[in-house]
């Protein structure tokens, strides 16, 4: 088993979501008969040990009850991590004041510190300029770190 089939991800969706949290990614790797489970969740507000920990719990008892999962011997559940790129408008509102790079449709790439987000764009603040720039013209954005 490489790939989870759809209804075992829609119960794994639906856990996730009991906690606020929505299913980002998932992976699976190891050797037939000793497969690891890593699941990427985010949520509006951060992602903690104790969200990650609560939706592991609450998925424990699927690895024992569906047959889709019953080679996977660890479940790992995290968060997407600083280089994941942001998929969702719900997630740039926690991100208000950090260093983003940000690619649009039309190639230009614009690196800058979110000085807000809107339901229709966001702000960003770069070193020359304050741009605004329309959700839907977003390709790829993702959190920079800052050293």
């Amino acid at each position: 088993m490489r790939t989870i089939p759809e209804e075992t991800l829609e119960r794994i969706r639906h856990i996730c979501r009991q906690h606020n949290a929505e299913l980002l990614d998932c992976h699976v790797r190891g050797q037939r008969h000793a497969l690891i489970l890593e699941l990427f969740v985010d949520s509006v507000e951060s992602v903690t040990h104790a969200l990650c920990e609560a939706i592991s719990r609450d998925l424990e008892p699927m690895l024992d009850t569906d047959p889709q999962l019953a080679d996977v011997v660890r479940l790992d559940v995290s968060s997407p991590g600083v280089d994941r790129p942001l998929e969702y408008h719900w997630q740039y509102p926690k991100h208000v004041g950090r260093l983003l790079s940000v690619r649009t449709s039309d190639g230009t790439t614009y690196r800058g510190r979110l000085r807000s987000c809107g339901e229709q764009s966001i702000v960003l603040d770069c070193s020359d300029q304050t741009v605004s720039i329309p959700l839907s013209a977003i390709t790829r954005a993702h959190v920079e770190l800052e050293w």
